[in-house]
């Protein structure tokens, strides 16, 4: 999946997953959204440094590597909510780029170093524009429908 199709998914998942919690005290929800789905790319930074495709960077190892660092980041002198938000994000949008990644047909280890059975759904090929133009549509759908409704807007248009 490219940079698009991940950050579309990365936004409609957490869009859905955190429209219960509303926007959050001082809107940190919303932020935790935003900060997942500009992070969901980040795997693919393997590929501009010349390091194997799919390896390190692409397992469940890296999502708590990168989560914890943003939790640390964000928390250092703000405070526990702060460093909640770093980490769910930076999680989150790991974890929901390796959802992307495997729907398409090129098989990885997701669960490595703790397994090293390798998967892929083959539902698409990552370059797929109608697979990675849905998913940033399904994303800015879902997270305009977040915002509406976390806001109170919407019940106030269907009113």
């Amino acid at each position: 999946m490219h940079s698009k199709g991940h950050f579309g998914l990365a936004l409609g998942a957490m869009s859905l997953i955190m429209m219960p919690f509303g926007l959050g005290t001082n809107n940190l929800v919303f932020f935790t959204i935003i900060l997942s789905a500009m992070l969901s790319a980040l795997p693919d930074i393997d590929i501009k440094w010349g390091i194997p495709h799919r390896k390190i960077t692409h397992n469940i190892s890296f999502a708590l590597i990168i989560g914890i660092a943003f939790g640390v980041i964000f928390g250092y002198g703000s405070g526990i909510w702060y460093a909640l938000v770093g980490f769910i994000g930076g999680f989150m949008g790991i974890m929901l780029h390796l959802l992307g990644d495997i729907m398409t047909h090129m098989a990885f280890e997701p669960f490595s170093p703790f397994s090293h059975k390798a998967y892929a759904w083959k539902w698409f090929y990552s370059n797929s524009k109608r697979a990675n133009e849905g998913f940033l549509a399904f994303g800015i759908f879902c997270f305009f429908a977040y915002v509406l409704i976390s806001a109170g807007a919407l019940s106030s248009i269907l009113s």
